[in-house]
């Protein structure tokens, strides 16, 4: 299914074809409500996968302004 979310980072609409059900989809949208973690309700999806429908943030978007920072914590 392609999703399309804003990137909280870049605040830029990007798409991603992910392999989840319309059921799913739904539960990960109300998991606020429901109390449930995203990784019960699609746990065949990566991290990364998981991350963008969380907050639409795509992997590259995530290396390029997190990972640096998270490197910098480390040490």
């Amino acid at each position: 299914m392609l999703i399309t979310k804003k990137c909280m980072l870049t605040l830029k609409e990007n798409s991603l074809d992910i392999d989840i059900t319309e059921s799913q989809l739904f539960r990960v949208n109300n998991r606020h409500i429901t109390g449930e973690y995203i990784q019960d309700i699609v746990p065949n999806l990566s991290a990364s996968e998981r991350e963008f429908l969380m907050t639409g943030i795509l992997d590259d978007t995530w290396h390029q302004y997190l990972a640096p920072h998270s490197e910098e914590l480390s040490n």
